[in-house]
């Protein structure tokens, strides 16, 4: 792959206003995401986004890698959908992954040491776990319909052993449900919400500098929470790894029955710091 010239580095959000008024903008945000979120400088870096979708009855899984080298920008999609399988009850129909009673898609990451190390001809190294630079850019963006059992289902969307994401539903009142989003150990749940009969379409983000973590929420188009904490060091792994879609191995295994998955799409925004 050619290189290309490295943009110039994307102003970070230092201000609570100015993070609050671009939680507001993502009501707003067309359906498809931007670029892999990479912080750019003097260190060396690395970031991945997984978007997967279910054209034709398909599953379509494609993972964006971007690198940086100090002074080259490079890029290039890898398509695993040949890696990605349903499980139990699932069942690919156009448009939408039906996950009955039990039912996932488990697809593969590969190697990202490996994947990175031939993007940039060798010139940035990963090693088995990498830290993320202070600068983090992160979202899930999903469109789903809730299952049919509501009262206590943990619901999770997406599962990486660094980044997972999910729709808890509340125990009482209406169909409500939080979203919780997790980035290595920071973990930030939304406003409850009420969710429709039919697709909902949700969004998070996790937005750190050196200085505060901002996290935001959006649910069908309303803002379902700001936080704002202390940053915390994050460290990515990078070997080959299963990842899930309504279903994850914590607690013994937990899944979404009846869901349907419509679109998921994760950039964990981590910058991973290579040699």
């Amino acid at each position: 792959m050619e290189p290309i010239t490295p943009p110039l580095p994307r102003r970070r959000w230092l201000l609570l206003l100015g993070v609050v008024l671009a939680a507001v903008a993502l009501v707003y945000l067309p359906l498809h995401g931007g670029d892999v979120a990479l912080a750019t400088g003097p260190q060396k870096t690395a970031a991945w986004r997984l978007t997967v979708t279910f054209p034709a009855g398909q599953i379509q899984a494609l993972l964006r890698l971007r690198a940086f080298d100090g002074v080259t920008n490079y890029q290039t999609t890898l398509d695993i959908s040949p890696t990605c399988v349903p499980e139990g009850t699932a069942v690919i129909l156009p448009g939408v992954a039906l996950l009955g009673q039990s039912g996932r898609v488990v697809c593969q990451m590969p190697d990202l040491a490996v994947e990175f190390a031939q993007l940039t001809n060798g010139n940035v190294q990963l090693g088995g776990e990498a830290t993320c630079t202070p600068f983090v850019n992160g979202w899930a963006r999903v469109q789903y319909n809730p299952g049919a059992s509501v009262a206590g289902d943990a619901n999770p969307i997406f599962h990486h052993p660094d980044v997972s994401y999910g729709a808890p539903t509340l125990p009482s009142g209406p169909p409500t449900s939080t979203l919780r989003l997790e980035v290595e150990d920071i973990v930030r749940f939304s406003q409850p919400f009420t969710t429709t009969a039919g697709a909902n379409g949700v969004r998070s983000i996790l937005n750190c500098d050196p200085n505060r973590c901002v996290a935001a929420h959006v649910a069908n188009g309303v803002v379902k929470g700001v936080q704002v904490s202390a940053p915390e060091l994050m460290q990515f792994h990078t070997a080959a790894t299963p990842v899930y879609l309504g279903y994850t191995p914590r607690a013994g295994g937990l899944g979404f029955p009846d869901g349907r998955l419509r679109v998921v799409d994760v950039d964990p925004g981590c910058s991973m710091v290579g040699n």
